[in-house]
């Protein structure tokens, strides 16, 4: 049933074409639309983010792990020394 004329009866040829009119402009509005969010993204500047210091940070307790299982390796095998003397 069409609504704006009130009747289930067909279309006019003018119907038709207002329909056929209609439909085009939306394709051409989607295509404008789609080809913004294509085209925008690549036309912005790229920004540098600030220096990661994670991976410094990860290698920095890593180390230091490493330098207190050596400390407590060295105390140990001085003790031992100790107290074999």
């Amino acid at each position: 049933m069409y609504l704006h004329r009130g009747t289930g009866g067909a279309p006019h040829v003018g119907d038709l074409r207002s329909i056929f009119l209609n439909e085009v402009e939306n394709l051409f509005r989607r295509i404008r639309r789609l080809s913004s969010h294509l085209i925008d993204p690549a036309q912005e500047k790229f920004q540098p983010t600030l220096p990661v210091t994670s991976f410094a940070n990860v290698l920095e307790q890593v180390i230091i792990l490493f330098a207190i299982g050596f400390e407590i390796e060295t105390e140990v095998e001085n003790r031992l020394s100790e107290q074999l003397f």
